[in-house]
């Protein structure tokens, strides 16, 4: 049996399919974009960001995505599907154990969750590598 046999992502379409990849894409870009920006704005300053809290705003924009992207998903499967009502599909923020559930592939095993344990990963790398980066171009 495969990890992914049952997921509903593959009960829709192809064109569905296509289309949720691309709003996944899109939304992880502007994650991944955000957390850039502010990691290389705090390395202009003259103090910069050190590592902690480089890693509080990645954890930060993490747990942001985890809260408030639901809604966009359901828009877009408002598009897919006839009758589905207008509401508000944000539940309530996701605790420090959840974010760590996620990280760490402890939930369901899904493409959503799993996509979103890649992010979160990729947001905590991209802390450190920025981190890294500064401190190769700081003179000693």
């Amino acid at each position: 049996m495969q990890i992914y046999e049952r997921d509903t992502f593959f009960e829709l379409t192809l064109l569905g399919r296509a289309g949720l990849t691309m709003l996944s894409i899109l939304l992880a870009f502007i994650v991944i974009y955000i957390a850039f920006v502010l990691f290389k704005h705090g390395s202009r300053k003259s103090l910069g960001i050190d590592l902690g809290l480089r890693l509080i705003t990645a954890a930060t924009l993490f747990w942001l995505f985890l809260w408030l992207s639901p809604q966009a998903y359901y828009l877009y499967y408002q598009t897919l599907f006839d009758g589905l009502p207008w509401q508000i599909v944000i539940m309530r923020p996701p605790s420090i154990s959840d974010l760590g559930d996620i990280l760490l592939f402890q939930g369901r095993n899904s493409l959503a969750e799993h996509s979103k344990a890649a992010l979160g990963w990729i947001l905590i790398l991209g802390a450190l590598f920025v981190t890294c980066r500064q401190n190769r171009k700081t003179p000693q």
